[in-house]
C-alpha cells in the first residue's frame, strides 16, 4: 500500500462556499456574544438579588415610634403591651428597642382586632 504524499488539512476558501461559511460564522459568534451579555446579566441579577435576601435577613431593630406606626397604635398602647408582658422589648437606661423577632412573634400570637382585647383582659384579670 501506497502512502500518499500530500493530505489535504485545509478547504480552499474561495467562492461562494467560503461567503456561505463567512456568514454562518458570523452568525454564530453574534449568538456567542448574546449568550455572553445575557450570562453576564443574569449574573449581575443574582448578586443583586443576593444582596437583597441578605439585607432581609439582617436583624431589624424597631423604636417605640416604628411600632406605632406599624401597629397604628399610640405610645401609651405600646407602654401598655410592654407593662403587661404582652411585647418583649430590649432596654439599657432610657432606651427601649424590639427585634425583628419579638415584634414577629407578638404579631403572629395576636392580630390588631384583638390587641385592644388583650390589654382590656389582662386589665381584667389583674384587678381579680
Amino acid at each position: 500500500m501506497k502512502k500518499p504524499k500530500h493530505i489535504t488539512t485545509s478547504i480552499d476558501m474561495d467562492g461562494s462556499v467560503a461567503e456561505v461559511f463567512l456568514a454562518k460564522f458570523n452568525q454564530l459568534a453574534a449568538l456567542c456574544e448574546k449568550v455572553i451579555e445575557q450570562n453576564e446579566n443574569s449574573e449581575k441579577e443574582i448578586i443583586r438579588l443576593n444582596q437583597k435576601i441578605d439585607a432581609l435577613q439582617e436583624p431589624k431593630i424597631y423604636s417605640i415610634q416604628d411600632l406605632c406606626r406599624i401597629f397604628n397604635v399610640s405610645p401609651n398602647t405600646i407602654s401598655k403591651y410592654i407593662k403587661q408582658g404582652l411585647l418583649p422589648c430590649c432596654s439599657e437606661g432610657q432606651k427601649v428597642w424590639f427585634t425583628s423577632e419579638q415584634v414577629n412573634e407578638f404579631n403572629r400570637r395576636t392580630d390588631n382586632r384583638t390587641k385592644s382585647v388583650l390589654i382590656n383582659s389582662t386589665q381584667d384579670m389583674k384587678r381579680n
